[in-house]
């Protein structure tokens, strides 16, 4: 017999919900989801990106750590 489409729904809705909670629980623990450059508000600005990580990649940038960086890199 078949089952109502709510009931169904209802299942599905339970599974994926449980599926998202797997999901939070993982990048609450390793903070993988954090973006710095969502926070602070360049996310959508690629070039302004690429000018950030390419002076903290260049051992003569102007953070005055050398290769520190990009070592860490």
């Amino acid at each position: 017999m078949e089952q109502p489409l709510e009931t169904n729904a209802a299942r599905l809705l339970d599974s994926v919900t449980g599926v998202i909670k797997r999901y939070e629980a993982q990048w609450q623990k390793t903070g993988e989801k954090y973006n710095l450059f969502k926070v602070s508000g360049i996310a959508h600005k690629e070039v302004i990106m690429c000018h950030a990580l390419a002076d903290l990649m260049n051992p003569q940038g102007t953070h005055s750590q050398g290769s520190r960086y990009l070592r860490a890199f």
